[in-house]
Parts: structure tokens; sequence; C-alpha cells
């Protein structure tokens, strides 16, 4: 199986949920360059979690830390929305939804029919086995 992951190129990231989890990460991927699509229930929170976003890319380019280009083409790779079909031609997906099985559950459900079978489905869980989560996806 790790032969398989290992071989495969990424080119569009999910991230389900916008919290402090979610932006992190969404934030991380998009400094790295890669296209992120940041999914939450409401415009309102991916909103408010790319104004994180922002703030922290604001941070660092006045402490120097990234330049204006890097500020800006690390902007440029994040989509927000609440539509699960904007997960549509992401090769991964990183569920990071607060510790409740029953909302994991329907997330990762829902973003599950979207994605091709070779995708990888990833999980921010910390208290849920990730052996219960992945009962819950064909992966």
């Amino acid at each position: 199986m790790i032969d398989n992951i290992s071989n495969k190129s990424i080119n569009k990231i999910g991230v389900l949920g916008a919290g402090l989890m979610g932006h992190g990460i969404t934030h991380a991927i998009a400094r790295s360059g890669l296209e992120v699509v940041m999914i939450d229930t409401t415009l309102d929170k991916v909103e408010n979690a790319l104004d994180r976003i922002k703030t922290i890319l604001h941070n660092d380019l006045k402490k120097q830390i990234i330049s204006q280009e890097e500020f800006h083409t690390a902007l440029k790779c994040i989509s927000i929305s609440d539509d699960y079909d904007m997960l549509n031609g992401c090769n991964m997906i990183i569920e990071a939804v607060y510790e409740d099985r029953g909302l994991k559950d329907l997330v990762i459900s829902n973003a599950d029919e979207l994605l091709s079978k070779d995708a990888i489905f990833a999980s921010n869980t910390s208290t849920i086995p990730i052996s219960i989560l992945a009962k819950t996806t064909t992966r």
C-alpha cells in the first residue's frame, strides 16, 4: 500500500473544517505552493478562517519571513467554500473537524462520494481511532 502512495503526485488538496486545525493545515499547504480548498458548513466560517490565514501571512511578511511574492502565491493557492463539489479534482483530502464521531462520519461520507478511488483520505483525529473512521470511507 505504501508503494502506491509514494508514487502519487498530489496536485490539489481538500481540507474539511475551517477551525484552528483546518485553517492551520490550509495555511501550511498554501505556503508549500499546492492548490488547496477549505470546506466548512458556512461561508462565514471559511471566510473567517481565510482572514486568519491572511493575518498569519501578513505577520510573516512584516517579519520578513516570507516575501511579497510568497504572500501572494500562498493566497492564490487557497479556495474556500461551503460546497463539497469543490472537492472535485482533489487527490488528497484531510479531515480536520471537531472530535465528534458523528460529525467526522458525516464529512468523511460526504467527501468520499466525490473522490476518485485512488485519492488519499487523511484525518487529523486525535481521540477517535483511525480504524473506526476508516469504516466510513471506501478507502
